[in-house]
């Protein structure tokens, strides 16, 4: 499966990384190819929907990443009880031909307890909107400080199973969902 694995943060001290990465890894030791998104690197604009935003070479590399990809992942902080202002501008440039019917993986990243689950659920209320459809595991990160020393390295077991459901997952709804594209166009 190609994957596009897309990061929701461009804080200069974020932890998000960590655990994308790491999952990056856990995928192509998985045998699936991965085209990781750092909207840091990329240098997306703050969404306007004017032509010249929509045809930049950052916002295209977006968009062809995610119309080759099988299946989506995004991995994002939670700021304010929410998804990321990061995440939220990176999806504006993404409208129904991208997403539709593509599976689409979530990771909730948070550095208190409960691991971005309050942005998990804005995620989840926002994407069948978009036309992607959401696997049904989503990956909570609690304490990411703790759980992720570096972006090789997971010390939460819990974590660990939920993103190899999560590769379990992906690897089951992809193929399907190929065949839904092709059929349905």
């Amino acid at each position: 499966m190609n994957v596009t694995l897309i990061l929701g943060s461009i804080r200069s001290d974020r932890q998000s990384h960590k655990p994308a990465l790491y999952f990056r890894d856990l995928l192509m030791q998985a045998g699936h190819q991965v085209d990781y998104l750092d909207p840091k690197e990329l240098g997306i604009p703050l969404f306007d929907d004017g032509p010249e935003q929509k045809e930049s070479q950052p916002v295209t590399r977006l968009k062809q990443s995610v119309l080759g990809a099988d299946v989506i992942v995004l991995v994002f902080p939670e700021y304010n009880h929410d998804v990321s202002a990061t995440m939220r501008n990176t999806l504006a440039y993404l409208r129904d031909r991208e997403l539709m019917h593509r599976p689409v993986g979530l990771i909730g990243v948070s550095n208190g307890q409960i691991g971005g689950a309050r942005a998990l659920y804005a995620a989840k209320a926002s994407f069948p909107t978009l036309g992607g459809v959401m696997l049904p595991t989503a990956v909570q990160v609690p304490l990411v400080q703790d759980s992720f020393p570096d972006e090789y390295t997971c010390t939460d077991e819990k974590i660990k199973k939920g993103m190899d459901q999560l590769i379990r997952e992906i690897s089951a709804y992809g193929p399907a969902l190929i065949q839904v594209r092709s059929q349905l166009g």
